[in-house]
C-alpha cells in the first residue's frame, strides 16, 4: 500500500505544483493580462497599509501629513486615514484616473455629479456619494476637470447655489 501511494501520489503532486508555479510566473511576465488593476497605498515608511482598486476610490483629501482615502465598499462608503503626503501619492493617483481638483483634493472623474459655482464664485464638485460631499475646484485645476467631464459625456452643469 506504501508503494502503490507512493506511485500515484507523488507523480501527481509534483505535476500540480509544476503547474502552479508555471502559472505564477506567466502572470507576473505578462501585467497586461491581469484585468483588474489595483492601488496600492503605503505609509512614510513604505509599509503597505491598503489595496484598492480605482474605480472604487470616490476621493482623497490631504490635511498636513495625513492623506484620507473615502472609497466605496461594496454600497457603503468607507475611508481610511495613512500618514503619507499628497506629493508622495501623486503619481500613483495619476496613474490610476485619479485628477487632481485643489492642491488637497484628489477627485475620480466617475463620482462627479455636478460642478456648481456658489455666490462668491467657487467651484464645488458634487459627489455622487450618500453623503453628497462638495469638494472645493480651484481656478487652476478647473479647465482641465471641466475637459475631462465634458469629453466622458458627464453632465456638467455650473450654477449659482
Amino acid at each position: 500500500f506504501k508503494y502503490l501511494s507512493l506511485v500515484l501520489v507523488f507523480p501527481y503532486t509534483i505535476l500540480a505544483l509544476a503547474i502552479r508555479v508555471y502559472e505564477y510566473h506567466d502572470a507576473a511576465n505578462n501585467p497586461e493580462d491581469n484585468t483588474v488593476q489595483r492601488m496600492r497605498f503605503y505609509d512614510e515608511k513604505h509599509n503597505l497599509k491598503i489595496v484598492l482598486t480605482p474605480d472604487s476610490v470616490i476621493y482623497i483629501s490631504a490635511e498636513q501629513n495625513y492623506v484620507t482615502i473615502v472609497y466605496n465598499d461594496n454600497g457603503t462608503e468607507r475611508e481610511y486615514t495613512l500618514r503619507n503626503s499628497m506629493k508622495a501619492i501623486d503619481e500613483i493617483c495619476q496613474d490610476n484616473g485619479l485628477v487632481r481638483c485643489h492642491r488637497s483634493y484628489y477627485i475620480n472623474p466617475s463620482y462627479v455629479r455636478v460642478l456648481r459655482k456658489d455666490k462668491e464664485g467657487v467651484i464645488f464638485a458634487e459627489m455622487d456619494s450618500k453623503a453628497m460631499i462638495r469638494i472645493p475646484v480651484s481656478k487652476t485645476y478647473y479647465g482641465h476637470l471641466a475637459e475631462l467631464l465634458e469629453w466622458k459625456n458627464s453632465i456638467l452643469i455650473l450654477s449659482v447655489i
